[in-house]
């Protein structure tokens, strides 16, 4: 018989565990908020699954970015039911801009 395809789960852990080498050049204080960064792709399997992304690095990425988009709308929800602006045009480029080459590596090879 021949060999089974991995699960999504599996492999997207064979993947985490290629960025080990970066991961150890990083400062100790560093490495837990990378770990953490890291487990947000853990939160969304099931559509790392249906995505059928043949580049798994995509949907990790992809959950990482979604998960920050996320915390960043909560805090921009909380900060304008206190009525003060915290996510403004300017604030919101800047991060844009600061997402855009993640949104390159994701769309590389569609």
């Amino acid at each position: 018989m021949g060999r089974t395809i991995p699960s999504y789960r599996l492999a997207s852990e064979r993947e985490r565990r290629k960025w080990k080498i970066f991961r150890q050049e990083l400062d100790k204080s560093e490495r837990k908020m990378f770990d953490e960064m890291m487990s947000y792709s853990r939160l969304y399997n099931a559509a790392g699954v249906t995505a059928c992304k043949p580049v798994l690095i995509q949907p990790i990425l992809m959950s990482i970015v979604f998960e920050h988009y996320k915390q960043l709308k909560k805090l921009e929800d909380l900060q304008l039911s206190k009525r003060t602006l915290f996510f403004d045009k300017k604030s919101q480029k800047l991060y844009l801009k600061a997402l855009f080459p993640f949104f390159i590596i994701i769309n590389h090879n569609i």
